[in-house]
Parts: structure tokens; sequence; C-alpha cells
């Protein structure tokens, strides 16, 4: 893996300067407003809102093959409330590192605010995206203070017949959330343009993802149900009438069927975990 991941970097450098080496004219910069809202905020299986609504929105801009942009949502992720809370050490399956450390309290923040900039060069029918990405959690506090963390993105897509997208994205962070070392992420995604249906312009879509790491931080912290993989997926119909998308999504996770796992341990408990199966709501509007 440290071989492929070598390869996959000197890939990247390298597609990343042949899109520098694009020239670009003031007609190539534009830029976007997202407002939206979700009915849960899931991400890669897990809800980054405790089952509750959550308001998002993104500012972008895109000057030829490059974009960056700034994306925000509110977020109600486990309190760890230190020792004795029945969601860390009182809980079957808590990391041995964490409860070694005497399970230190900490509060991840109320809101997610994360920063992007990346190239989209093309190659023939490929569109690469390389790119990087920073994700912060303002109001953080305690041992919860290492939850920013980086990520590095190595994506490509095609359209092998008309209308559909077929779509892989490979992720890369030396040191992911709450300094848990390093983690490796890969999704596939596929897309379809149905035909118009009245003002609507429908699009079904599905994903299968996977996320591991091999230091032992990684096992203890991130992964308190004691494995060091795990996968997700969903699958759903987006409807767009101009500017406007809503978006209704099936998710799920192997981590719900697990006898160890922390997955929506206590529904009822903002402690808990929640990586279960779960339908969800969005929509959306992009401005101008």
């Amino acid at each position: 893996m440290k071989t492929v991941n070598k390869v996959l970097s000197a890939t990247a450098a390298t597609l990343a300067l042949a899109a520098a080496s694009v020239p670009a004219s003031a007609d190539d910069f534009a830029y976007s407003i997202t407002i939206g809202g979700t009915s849960d905020y899931v991400f890669r299986g897990f809800s980054n809102s405790n089952r509750d609504p959550a308001v998002q929105g993104s500012f972008d801009v895109t000057y030829g093959l490059w974009y960056a942009g700034v994306w925000a949502s509110n977020t109600d992720y486990p309190n760890f409330g230190g020792p004795g809370d029945p969601a860390t050490c009182d809980t079957e399956g808590v990391g041995p590192a964490f409860a070694a450390a005497g399970c230190p309290s900490g509060d991840i923040g109320p809101a997610e605010v994360d920063y992007y900039i990346g190239a989209k060069p093309v190659w023939g029918p490929v569109t690469f995206d390389l790119a990087v990405l920073y994700y912060t959690f303002p109001g953080q506090n305690g041992f919860t203070n290492d939850g920013d963390y980086l990520e590095f993105k190595a994506g490509a897509s095609v359209s092998p017949m008309k209308d559909l997208t077929l779509t892989l994205n490979n992720y890369y962070s030396p040191d992911a959330q709450w300094e848990s070392g390093e983690t490796y992420t890969i999704e596939g995604i596929a897309s379809y343009a149905l035909p118009s249906w009245g003002m609507f312009s429908p699009t079904i879509s599905a994903a299968f993802g996977s996320q591991w790491g091999y230091d032992q931080e990684y096992v203890d912290y991130a992964l308190a149900w004691g494995d060091d993989e795990y996968q997700w997926w969903n699958a759903g119909l987006s409807l767009t009438v101009e500017k406007f998308t809503m978006d209704f999504r099936y998710w799920d996770t192997s981590l719900s069927s697990a006898a160890d796992a922390q997955c929506d341990f206590n529904s009822s408990n903002a402690s808990s975990f929640q990586c279960g199966p779960t339908f969800v709501f969005s929509a959306k509007v992009v401005l101008p």
C-alpha cells in the first residue's frame, strides 16, 4: 500500500503540473454560492448531526482548470464527557488507548468548516480531480482539539455512454482526525441522467466506499469498535429544476450489523455514534 500511495502521489503531482501549464483567461473565472439543508448530515456513512437536520452552504470559485472553495455545516457529534461517561469507558468496544488515557473529556464543536483547492485537468475522455482538503471544527475543546485534519484527493471520472458518469475517488490523510494516523479512503460513484419528467431533470446515483487505516491509533480512536476498516453505500434520486435540486437518498454501512460496533448504540443518547441505515432528504440552490 505504501508503494501504491507513492505512485498515486507522483501521478497526482505530474497531472497538477500539466494543469498549471494550461493558460486561462479572465473569461474563465466564475464563482457560485450554494445554500441548502439536509434532514441528516451524513459523511461516509456516519451522521455528523446526530440524525438531526443541518444547514449547509459553500462559496466556490473556478479559474480555468483550477477551483477553490469553503464549505460549512452545523454539526452534533458525540460529546465525550470524561471518565464514567457511558459513551466512552463504560461502553464495550471503546479502544484501549482511549481508555488507558482515562477517557479524556472533549467536545468536537457545533460546526464544521472545510477548505479545498484543486484542479480538474482533462485527458481524452477522462476528467481528473486533484485536490487538497482541510477539515476544521470551530469550537472544539479538550482532547478533541486534534479534530482538524488534512486530506489529499486523486479522482477520475468518465462517461462510457450518454448520460452515464462513472467516478472513482481516492483520498489519503497522513494524520486523520484526533491524530489517528494514516487513513486511506476509496469511493466509486455511478450516476445516470434520466429523461426529463415535467419540469424536473431527474438523476439516479449510487456510491460505495471503504475506509481503512493500519496505525494502532486509528483502531483505538477513530474506530472505537476495534476494526481497522469499514464500508458504506448509498443510492438515491435527485430532481433538479433550474438552480434548485432535491435529493432523496438511502444510506447504510457495514458497521450497522457489527455486534461490537458503537453504532446507533442508543439513538436517544447524543453521545452515541449514528452509522446505521437511514433515509436522507436534502435540498439546495446554486447562485447566481
